[in-house]
């Protein structure tokens, strides 16, 4: 001690150099031993969270005195460090003091203990906010660059254009854990700030919709309330290229989303599902190698049924996305599905279900809709020609579902062996297909001039165009020129009970298609026809579940094409 009481030791930093030996053991050992000692040597977590209290006590007394920070010093924070907390001090000017205090913050934000980076992150984000009115634009600029940005990256820095969508940043807990909270205050900076910090809102945007993808119900919902708080508290002064920014990145998320299912095929491709099963239970009876195909045999069905939850999860988020009105969550559509399950299934299949990403993308979707009701004209053709594009993309992405013949037989199989329901792609298609045209007439009836100018009648009959044509599929009727030249005389064989049961259930969505048709002008009608015309024959030729299509085809028949002949 004598030692450090020397004169010439006074303004040595005697603290950092010591405990640096210690820090770079922390940051590079993972041995679980080595950080128990060290933090057992005093150096806890309340001693550093007073710190990170003290630092808060410090930007207040630097508020009182007035120091702010102008665009002339600027240049001196781009000559720092602040994610590694290396500064140079310039006493001639007030940035020399804000400087190591946000730079020591944000390198307690890499800290490995969650409390003390919650703490950090905390802090730093109260200080911005409290006292955020000091800074100049570009000195925000350099915080964002340096401060917030890394908080969202699994690496120190991130490129200029991008945030860092690592797979394994996306399940690193305690990361996200800390994102989710830096998150909300970040968009309240924005909320505050707008005006200072508007040239970050494209990389802000990017970062929060990247929170909706996020597999973990937390997160998701952290992210669209957060897209909700930022469209609100800022929409009426973003303008049009910042809509299309922030609407982009909605659908982008969403369509991430559609790779899930090809996950699903590829993981099923080479599965063979077993005409019957026995468990472990009953392989005392088998002989060795008997015993080998049974693990076989359970381990395929162990895949398979985590593939059929994964589907059931995937196509009821998808639902609540598209659907126009508020929907129940996955678990009141599949309440008892866990229940169902063997034991060994559950362990893997549980946290399928902590994601709501598509049920806040619902929510996201319906606040920007009643925001464009609310301000006229403020959105362009273009933008909600990305939400059409996002809807429509749901619709077809239903389609190639329904069109994987071999793996729903797969399902169905495995499906009846565990005793439980089978994924309902078929009403999942039907639902996609009946919200993708409630939304085209919605904006028709709402929105005549900006219909007209998106032509927005084109893509509804398109869209009905394509619903017949499924049912035609699904009831065996070729619907193509090669098969109405074929004037051969052959037998019709019954559908099958299965069959039956699919065209029930597409029923509804064609009576909807017919009324949709009768409804329209005589002009628009006979427009038309040449299209539709074909297609209404092969319904009348094909086989129904019900009387009610053939009711509605007499009826269009009768009031509308009748009419139109006698006319001619």
């Amino acid at each position: 001690m004598k030692f450090l009481e020397r004169e010439e030791l006074a303004n040595y930093n005697f603290q950092n150099e010591f405990l640096r030996p210690f820090v770079i053991v922390m940051q590079k050992s993972n041995a679980p031993e080595v950080r128990e000692l060290i933090i057992s040597s005093q150096f806890s977590s309340d001693a550093n969270l007073n710190a990170i209290a003290f630092l808060r006590f410090c930007a207040v007394k630097l508020a009182e005195e007035g120091f702010v920070c102008r665009d002339s010093s600027t240049e001196q924070l781009r000559n720092s460090d602040m994610s590694d907390g290396k500064t140079t001090l310039h006493t001639d000017d007030h940035v020399s003091l804000w400087v190591p205090l946000l730079a020591g913050l944000a390198k307690l934000t890499a800290d490995p203990r969650l409390t003390i980076k919650k703490g950090a992150v905390g802090v730093l984000f109260d200080i911005l906010k409290d006292h955020g009115h000091m800074f100049s634009q570009t000195f925000w600029t350099d915080i964002f660059e340096r401060v917030v940005y890394p908080l969202f990256s699994s690496e120190k820095s991130i490129p200029k254009d991008e945030i860092s969508t690592s797979a394994g940043a996306e399940y690193n807990l305690p990361a996200l854990e800390t994102q989710t909270l830096a998150v909300k205050c970040l968009v309240g900076l924005f909320i505050n700030f707008f005006d200072v910090i508007r040239p970050e809102f494209a990389r802000t945007a990017a970062v929060v919709t990247y929170f909706v993808r996020s597999p973990y119900k937390h997160c998701a919902t952290t992210g669209v309330s957060a897209i909700i708080r930022l469209t609100e508290g800022v929409g009426n002064k973003l303008s049009m290229e910042e809509w299309k920014e922030i609407l982009v990145s909605f659908k982008e998320s969403v369509m991430h989303t559609f790779v899930g299912f090809s996950k699903i095929v590829r993981m099923m491709q080479d599965i063979e599902v077993p005409d019957r099963f026995e468990s472990y239970s009953e392989a005392e009876q088998y002989s060795d190698h008997e015993v080998y195909g049974n693990d076989e045999e359970e381990a395929n069905m162990e895949t398979t049924s985590y593939a059929i939850v994964k589907l059931k999860n995937h196509m009821a988020l998808l639902l609540i996305v598209i659907q126009c009105n508020a929907g129940p969550f996955v678990t009141s559509i599949y309440p008892d599905h866990f229940s169902q399950l063997p034991l060994w299934a559950v362990p893997k299949l549980k946290f399928l279900f902590c994601s709501q990403l598509y049920s806040t993308l619902f929510l996201l979707c319906r606040t920007l809709l009643n925001y464009m009701r609310g301000t006229g004209d403020i959105f362009l053709p273009e933008h909600i020609s990305i939400l059409l594009e996002m809807v429509s993309a749901i619709a077809a992405h239903s389609s190639e579902m329904s069109s994987e013949s071999s793996l729903q037989m797969k399902f169905h199989k495995a499906c009846s062996i565990l005793e439980v329901s089978e994924p309902a792609i078929v009403h999942f298609e039907n639902e996609s297909y009946q919200s993708y045209l409630k939304f085209l007439q919605d904006l028709q009836h709402d929105h005549a001039s900006l219909s007209e100018k998106m032509n927005i009648e084109s893509q509804v009959l398109h869209a009905c165009e394509i619903i017949l044509r499924l049912y035609l599929k699904c009831a065996g009727q070729e619907s193509d020129e090669t098969s109405r030249r074929n004037l051969s005389f052959h037998c019709t064989v019954p559908l099958s009970t299965a069959k039956k049961e699919e065209l029930a259930a597409r029923t509804s969505l064609v009576l909807q298609v017919m009324k949709l048709l009768g409804d329209l002008e005589r002009d628009s009608f006979r427009r038309i026809l040449p299209c539709f015309f074909p297609l209404l024959i092969d319904l009348i030729r094909c086989e129904h579940s019900s009387g009610e299509v053939q009711h509605a085809l007499y009826n269009i028949f009768r009031s509308v094409i009748g009419p139109m002949i006698l006319h001619v």
